[in-house]
This record gives structure tokens, sequence and C-alpha cells, in this order.
């Protein structure tokens, strides 16, 4: 049977820590308020540290996943081709994962 819980779908369980439950309530109240946008909400204190440290979490689960694919992809080549098929795909991830540091260096 599925949860009544709107945000059940979106907790993901390697984020559940001390903060999931002020976590848990922010997405709530942000679930039943759909139209809102939430960079122009007035943000809490406590509500900022939580969205900080989830947001922290997150860019530091998907930076370590990159090097560990990297260092994957590094062991498998063979060829000199190769090499050029790694840079092309870091220069992909890189693209991908550079707004979020750079929305985390305007944030500090």
């Amino acid at each position: 049977m599925p949860s009544s819980d709107p945000t059940a779908a979106r907790k993901p369980d390697a984020l559940h820590s001390r903060t999931a439950p002020q976590l848990d309530a922010l997405l709530a109240r942000t679930a039943r308020q759909p139209d809102s946008d939430l960079r122009s909400r007035k943000w809490s204190a406590k509500e900022k540290a939580v969205a900080s440290r989830a947001f922290d979490r997150a860019l530091k689960l998907e930076l370590d996943a990159a090097i560990r694919e990297a260092k994957d992809r590094a062991s498998r080549i063979e060829e000199a081709s190769g090499l050029w098929e790694m840079e092309c795909w870091l220069t992909r991830r890189r693209q991908q994962i550079d707004p979020f540091l750079s929305q985390k260096s305007v944030r500090q």
C-alpha cells in the first residue's frame, strides 16, 4: 500500500540523520504549497542550516561517486583512445557538477 506521506518518495535513505525530521517538515510544507518559489520564501535560520547540510551532503556524495567512477574508468584504460574518452567523460561530469559548486560558493 502506498504511503499517504507526499514526501515519502523523495526521502533518500542516505540523508536520514539528525536533520531528517527538520528536512521532512520543510518538504511537507513545500509539498502543500506547490506554487511557492523556494528562492523567494523567507527561510528561518534553522531551515537554512538544514538545507545547507543537505546540499553539502548531496554534493559530497555526487563528487565521491564521480571520483570512484573516474578511478574505475582509469583502471580499465589500455589504449591512448581510452585517455581521450576519459577526458570527454570528465568534461561532461564537470559540466554537470559545476553549477552546484558555484551555488555553494554563492551561499558562503
